[in-house]
């Protein structure tokens, strides 16, 4: 089992708190009873950035993700099939 996976079923007092990314792009929170102080810091800052983003937010996405997308084309260019 990988070190950042919890298995639940044997964890009983396991705090849980997951983000589900639906179909149509909604996300969908998942919270146990109770969460730890820093899964509550990390929780508002994660809600604020989806919930609304600022534009310099936005724009640095936008150029990360061509910037992204420009690095897999090139890459596939010079990749040799063996």
């Amino acid at each position: 089992m990988n070190m950042n996976q919890v298995d639940v079923n044997i964890e009983k007092d396991v705090n849980l708190v997951a983000l589900v990314v639906l179909e149509n792009g909604e996300v969908s929170w998942i919270m146990s009873e109770s969460f730890s102080f820093d899964q509550k810091k990390v929780f508002n800052r994660v809600n604020m950035v989806l919930g609304s983003p600022s534009l310099v937010l936005r724009l640095c996405m936008s150029i990360e993700m061509i910037l992204i997308y420009i690095s897999l084309s090139i890459e596939s260019l010079f990749k040799f099939k063996k």
